[in-house]
Formats: C-alpha cells, structure tokens, sequence
C-alpha cells in the first residue's frame, strides 16, 4: 500500500511503495540513456531518503542498472537549495487520511515546495499520494 508510516527512532516519515516507484523510474530513465549525474531524487524526509538509498542498493534493483542507481545524487530539500539538475525526481511521501484532517506537515511550507518544484533544467517529476 502507498500509506506513509513514521521511523520510530527518528520520527522520521517514509512511504514503501512510493519509495519503490522512485527507483523504478531511476531505472527506466537510466535504462533509456540519462546519466546517474544527470539525476536527482528530493524527498522532504530524511527517513524516505534513508530507505531510497537502501532500495537503490538493493538486489531487487536491475542487475545492469543497480550500480548506476547508486550513483544517482539522493537529498534532502532542504539540502539542495541553490542546486539544480536535468532531471529531478521529488518524493512527497506524506499519505495521510481524512481522519487526520489532510495535514501534510512540513510538505506544504512555501519554501521547500519552491526549492522541490524549481531544481529541474529539463524534467520534473513529483510522485505523491
């Protein structure tokens, strides 16, 4: 399921599926001729980040493409201010349900949606829930 769910010893937030469809699409663009240091992958989390570099390493990834996966740059937002990259891949992670009041956290300040939404030269994509 693509619901997000908290690290506990950091309180981090994390969604698996989510994380999952990020480097399937770092495969797919890397598979069709993007160079590793042409990408970027931002998540608003520290704890999606930590699993995205896990997943990039991970045997489950493409056999001819893991180690290029590796080599792709993976940040915090709020460490890649004043950066910018072709390609840029944004994890938005947040999943919350109704009961909750749609509350997004820290995903929907101004500031770090502005540096999400403005790193890319060539190509943005945002994969949320």
């Amino acid at each position: 399921s693509g619901l997000q769910v908290s690290d506990l010893s950091t309180l981090s937030k994390m969604n698996t599926h989510e994380a999952k469809m990020v480097i399937r699409l770092l495969e797919h663009l890397l598979y069709n001729g993007y160079r590793a240091e042409q990408l970027v992958v931002l998540s608003m989390y520290k704890g999606q980040l930590t699993l995205l570099r896990h997943l990039a390493k991970s045997a489950a990834a493409n056999m001819c493409l893991r180690d290029r996966a590796e080599q792709v740059r993976m940040s915090t937002t709020d460490n890649y201010q004043g950066e910018e990259n072709d390609v840029v891949i944004v994890s938005l992670v947040r999943s919350n349900t109704a009961g909750k009041g749609g509350q997004i956290g820290f995903v929907g300040t101004d500031n770090r949606i502005n540096v999400a939404l403005s790193r890319a030269r060539r190509g943005l994509y945002v994969l949320g829930n």
